[in-house]
């Protein structure tokens, strides 16, 4: 008798797992914002890093906005200012003729002083 139960045992067990796991699926990695994010939560308190990240994070998105406002006021100043006369004086006090270019490799020579005719 002690035969048939270790027979039985024996074809019971030696017949292996039905069921098998299903194989994980492979990982994804993390990406560079994941992985300090997680080391920062991993610190010590005491260090205090995900305080000190939010707090420049604020700041940064705050400077970020003022520098944007700053970029559309001065491109509002620029098209609201109306375009200077066409004939206008210069610095130089040159009129607003047209000059011709200077050619490449030449020195700019200023412009001839201006004529005055005397009343007669």
């Amino acid at each position: 008798m002690s035969v048939v139960a270790t027979l039985a045992l024996s074809v019971s067990c030696g017949s292996g797992n039905k069921y098998k796991a299903e194989p994980m699926p492979p990982r994804v990695q993390d990406g560079a914002p994941d992985k300090r994010a997680a080391m920062r939560a991993a610190a010590p308190h005491e260090l205090e890093l995900e305080v000190e990240h939010e707090r420049w994070n604020y700041e940064a998105a705050e400077q970020v906005k003022e520098v944007e406002n700053e970029k559309k006021a001065a491109k509002a100043k620029k098209a609201a200012q109306p375009p200077p006369p066409a004939n206008a004086i210069g610095p130089m006090g040159s009129s607003g003729a047209a000059v011709p270019p200077t050619p490449p490799g030449a020195t700019p020579q200023p412009p001839p002083p201006a004529t005055t005719v005397p009343a007669n």
